[in-house]
């Protein structure tokens, strides 16, 4: 694919990362800058650094940064709000372009009308795999893919095609698929999002692709490593959201009660007064309150 597209734009969403976002820009301008008719940076809020040397640095990123920290997806759908009329590649701040991965992409929806949302092949920044793409979501799915994240794998997507979902921290998707399946969910706050996504593009008709060609660098975890307590309960939040929303009534109770007996037990085994403590007691709160 030569030139820019006319309706094709990218949004970065960042929290807290600024020296991953300087190198995400940098190779956004080695790679894919002419590529994209307008480049989209939405700062949620952060408390490291500002945007004025995202601002001298690279002049020709759009840069907006929001009042408060809502979540990624409010970031992101304040992105594709101001992107109405494009398709969209969606980027983490903490991810990288690697050559040629957008052109790979923009050729496969091109030949395929029928993809509504693709994602690339994500590695760390040692080039070792990172799961980014699943089946149909159930609990044993989950568990195996956190388990994949936890420690070193071996690459399991290697075949382009369909998939169920693939992850929002690098995503492109179609404007007609935004029209029919509407934009993330902003009740997660963090995670979940990206599939609950994928999921309601399914259903309004569009494929899924997941297309292992396309590479991208993805650090992965940086933004949540500043602030971890409340990454882990937002996880926790999501997770409890998203199988009371896709989920049966057996698996919502078999989510709330691991969960439940999870917390109980690190409670148990935390000192009264830790901060582990705390985190154990809000997150029992949140299980039997029911109002994720």
């Amino acid at each position: 694919m030569n030139g820019a597209r006319p309706d094709l734009s990218l949004a970065i969403i960042h929290y807290n990362t600024p020296e991953l976002l300087a190198a995400c820009l940098q190779s956004v301008e080695r790679h894919a800058r002419p590529l994209f008719r307008r480049v989209l940076l939405i700062d949620s809020a952060s408390d490291r650094g500002d945007l004025g040397p995202v601002r001298a640095r690279f002049p020709w990123v759009e840069t907006i940064a929001l009042p408060d920290n809502r979540g990624f997806g409010r970031a992101a759908n304040y992105a594709l709000r101001r992107l109405a009329e494009d398709d969209v590649l969606l980027l983490n701040a903490d991810t990288e372009l690697r050559p040629d991965a957008v052109e790979i992409l923009a050729d496969h929806l091109r030949a395929h009308p029928e993809v509504g949302i693709a994602g690339p092949r994500q590695i760390d920044g040692a080039g070792a795999w990172r799961p980014s793409c699943g089946g149909r979501p159930n609990l044993a799915e989950e568990w195996a893919r956190r388990r994949q994240h936890r420690s070193p794998a071996r690459e399991t997507a290697l075949v382009p095609g369909p998939v169920c979902w693939v992850s929002g921290s690098a995503l492109w998707i179609r404007r007609a698929t935004l029209r029919a399946a509407g934009l993330f969910d902003e009740r997660f706050f963090l995670y979940f999002e990206d599939i609950d996504l994928c999921l309601r593009a399914g259903r309004a008709g569009f494929a899924v692709h997941y297309l292992p060609a396309a590479t991208v660098i993805h650090h992965g975890g940086a933004s949540a490593a500043t602030t971890p307590a409340r990454a882990e309960f937002e996880y926790r939040r999501s997770q409890l959201r998203f199988w009371q929303k896709h989920g049966g009534c057996a698996t919502r109770a078999a989510v709330r009660l691991w969960i439940a007996l999870r917390y109980s037990w690190r409670l148990f085994a935390a000192r009264r007064d830790s901060g582990d403590a705390d985190q154990a007691r809000r997150v029992l709160r949140l299980v039997w309150r029911n109002d994720s």
